[in-house]
């Protein structure tokens, strides 16, 4: 017989495995649709459905079926639930206010980046949207954008001597 403290911890358990996101269904069946159709132009090329393990398809193709294989581990708990998706409900959770203004400043930072160049437009994009997401220490966002701007160029202009925008 379980004590009162294990039943309640069951019960908070059971709670958290059928507690979904809104939308969460329908992100699924978009992933496997999009891998599906990588799977598809992975077949086109020579690989394992020839028996050549060592040909140029032979790996996208084992990927692509190992991430459908796990899509539909994901999937078949979400249909056993048998939990209605109301398309509503999962676009106002995918497009919140933070999420709207978050990909306005991704298209900002697209737009401005070749006006401005890679560093001081991505330390803005950085500083702008850790503040915009949690409205405190406004200087210590900067010194984190400052340092990670200065290890993407150690790392990408010195260290692989890629050219930065």
């Amino acid at each position: 017989m379980l004590q009162p403290e294990q039943s309640e911890q069951k019960e908070a358990l059971c709670q958290v495995k059928n507690s979904g996101k809104p939308g969460e269904l329908l992100f699924v069946i978009f992933l496997f649709a999009i891998t599906a159709a990588f799977l598809y132009e992975a077949m086109k090329l020579p690989g394992l459905q020839k028996g050549l393990a060592n040909a140029p398809g032979a790996i996208p193709q084992l990927i692509t079926v190992t991430v459908l294989v796990l899509i539909c581990l994901v999937a078949a708990p979400l249909l056993r639930q048998g939990r209605k998706q109301a398309a509503a409900g999962a676009i106002g959770f995918l497009f919140s206010k933070e999420v709207v203004v978050l990909l306005i400043l991704v298209l900002g930072y697209a737009f401005i980046l070749e006006l401005l160049h890679f560093e001081l437009t991505t330390l803005i994009f950085l500083w702008t949207g850790m503040y915009f997401l949690e409205r405190k220490n406004p200087f210590k966002k900067l010194i984190i954008s400052v340092g990670t701007v200065g290890v993407i160029i150690l790392i990408f202009f010195y260290a692989f001597r890629v050219v930065l925008p």
